[in-house]
């Protein structure tokens, strides 16, 4: 379990604006408005948010400045199945302060979290495109691919095959059985793969981030 348990830890952690931290206040308040009628995260998680979706989101911030900038040409990202909005809002939330070259799109099947998300973007005025599509249905190239909490990465791979390019990277943030993960695609694919460990203030059970590179099916 986290030890960012509150707004005052996860201020200090990812060393965020008082404005930053007022605009997780307020999306956190939406969550549980929302939650009290429909299912945008689980009722577990309600307390936890901070530590469970916050911080958790959050971590893949750096990890996107240091793998992709210094390029310096705007970079296309796509969050596939957003669900309520992590990690994208978080990372474009954060992106209002630190002011990072990108352009995000979040990709979401289920139209009542699709309202969620179109509801967030508006209220918090985050300059973030939506669609309400399946991603093995799309066609557009993005340069960086996230998901969180979605798919085995077998599953993930497969689906987003038609939106990537030779340079696309992924960043993936999976469990403690990752490395089971990584086994399952190995006969399909050749890849890169850099491991990012969770810091265990964030995470003890094992988590990392999966940064992959160069992917292409053998």
């Amino acid at each position: 379990m986290s030890k960012l348990n509150n707004r005052e830890d996860f201020k200090k952690f990812f060393n965020v604006s008082r404005e930053t931290i007022s605009m997780f206040n307020l999306f956190e308040t939406i969550i549980k408005e929302f939650g009290n009628n429909s299912n945008i995260i689980s009722r577990n998680s309600m307390n936890s948010i901070w530590s469970r979706h916050f911080a958790d989101s959050a971590k893949l911030f750096s990890i996107l400045h240091d793998v992709a900038f210094p390029r310096k040409e705007s970079l296309s990202i796509c969050d596939v199945g957003s669900g309520a909005g992590f990690p994208g809002i978080v990372l474009a939330i954060l992106n209002t302060e630190r002011k990072m070259n990108f352009n995000l799109t979040l990709v979401e099947s289920n139209k009542k979290k699709i309202n969620f998300l179109l509801y967030i973007i508006k209220t918090l005025k985050l300059n973030v495109d939506v669609k309400n599509e399946r991603v093995e249905n799309m066609n557009e190239r993005f340069d960086l691919i996230t998901a969180r909490a979605l798919a085995p990465l077998r599953k993930i791979l497969e689906n987003t095959s038609k939106i990537v390019h030779p340079r696309t990277i992924y960043l993936l943030p999976k469990g403690k059985s990752w490395k089971d993960e990584i086994n399952q695609i190995k006969k399909k694919w050749n890849y890169e793969v850099n491991i990012v460990k969770n810091n265990t203030i964030l995470d003890k059970s094992g988590g990392v981030t999966l940064i992959i590179k160069k992917l292409r099916i053998k």
